[in-house]
């Protein structure tokens, strides 16, 4: 379940009204574009000035431009949750946003809580900065209309201190916040045990992260150490509980993206500034307490045919090739030009994030390798004969309710 283009178009020219709002100069459209590539050096390659973004330009540019881009990463993880059973049976979400900025995965949750019948979202935010809460505080009320049930407070302080709380919530959000921070590796895991701690019995965990190695790898090792720790299992993006089998190389990092481009009326001004004006990619953690009964995520799964895609599509002549990742590990799959078929079609329209379920016809069986998979060395070989499903992320394979 995806928000809906109109909507997210909707959405987007009122951030760009909001924005006008915190400074009129963003109006001028070279002026904002020129602002928004400024927070992107930052963000990229000056990260010692992070702190200082939150002048009158930066909050215009971060609202017209940043809010709508980033807006939606949190939809696919919560309607993975809900599609592995957790977040069911709610008539209202409490909702904790560590880092909450002006709001993107706040207002994300809202509108999935929304297409899900889910009116009222009582979000408590913590931001350390005063002026982007005090400019938090003036969007709210101008995105009412996409979130009515929407109940947004934000408050002062850091991360570790806001982690503290006692309260049980039904879902956490960490929106590309813990990059920023310079703890180790072990501290970053710590910090989310404790969090997850924090959960209700089938809530869930969210930590959206930059596409960027460096964060994204960060983020996988922080996830092979929560798995070693006790009453924690991870919803997605794995669809195994072995170590990160991306790891092992310096060169990979498992990052995701949606067929859905940007918002249109942000596209141009993605160009203007410089950036990927196609879709997005991000990297995610999603996580919850298995301290209360709930099935194992993983066992549910098919574990010898059932892939999460972490590549783009490699063409070259004759075949198209993806990298896999699922129980077998980082594996290679290849399909051959001549071996394109009905059954395996869709093989070649995943895109980085997809799971991919690889079966073979009733009937037939394969004595090389894992069932209903065929295996050549360490690369799968997708044959004419074998039946390829593909559900873009956030969404069901066939059969799944």
């Amino acid at each position: 379940m995806s928000v809906l283009p109109r909507t997210l178009d909707a959405f987007a020219l009122r951030c760009r009204e909001s924005a006008i709002h915190l400074d009129p100069s963003a109006r001028d459209d070279r002026t904002l574009a020129a602002a928004v590539s400024h927070i992107s050096e930052v963000y990229n390659r000056q990260r010692e000035h992070l702190a200082g973004l939150d002048g009158s330009a930066d909050l215009a540019a971060r609202a017209a431009f940043f809010l709508p881009r980033d807006l939606t990463k949190v939809v696919p993880p919560l309607e993975e949750a809900a599609g592995r059973g957790l977040l069911q049976n709610r008539s209202a979400l409490d909702v904790l946003d560590l880092g909450v900025g002006l709001g993107a995965t706040a207002f994300g949750t809202a509108l999935w809580a929304a297409q899900r019948g889910i009116h009222s979202v009582t979000v408590e935010g913590f931001e350390k900065s005063e002026r982007t809460r005090r400019a938090l505080r003036q969007l709210v009320p101008m995105f009412h209309e996409f979130t009515p049930g929407l109940v947004l407070q934000s408050h002062s302080g850091s991360l570790a201190s806001a982690s503290k709380g006692s309260e049980q919530v039904d879902i956490i959000l960490l929106g590309l916040v813990l990059n920023e921070l310079s703890h180790s590796i072990e501290k970053r895991s710590l910090l989310l045990k404790s969090l997850i701690d924090r959960l209700r019995p089938d809530g869930v965990l969210i930590v959206i992260e930059p596409a960027h190695r460096a964060a994204s790898r960060a983020l996988m090792e922080v996830r092979d150490q929560l798995l070693s720790m006790n009453h924690v299992d991870i919803v997605g993006p794995c669809l195994h509980r072995r170590p990160c089998p991306m790891l092992r190389t310096e060169r990979d990092w498992c990052h995701v993206e949606t067929r859905e481009p940007l918002p249109s009326p942000i596209q141009t001004l993605a160009q203007m500034a410089g950036l990927r004006s196609t879709r997005p990619t991000w990297s995610y953690l999603t996580a919850h307490s298995g301290k209360f009964g709930l099935a194992d995520p993983a066992v549910t799964l098919d574990e010898s045919n059932e892939y999460r895609v972490v590549s783009a599509a490699r063409r070259s002549k004759g075949k198209v090739e993806f990298f896999l990742c699922g129980e077998a590990g980082f594996v290679r799959a290849q399909r051959l030009i001549r071996d394109e078929s009905h059954s395996n079609a869709s093989f070649s329209n995943a895109i980085r994030g997809s799971r991919m379920r690889l079966s073979q016809p009733t009937g037939t069986e394969y004595s090389n390798g894992p069932a209903e998979v065929s295996w050549t060395g360490k690369s799968l070989r997708v044959k004419a004969e074998d039946r390829v499903e593909v559900a873009p992320l956030g969404e069901n394979l066939p059969g799944e309710e």
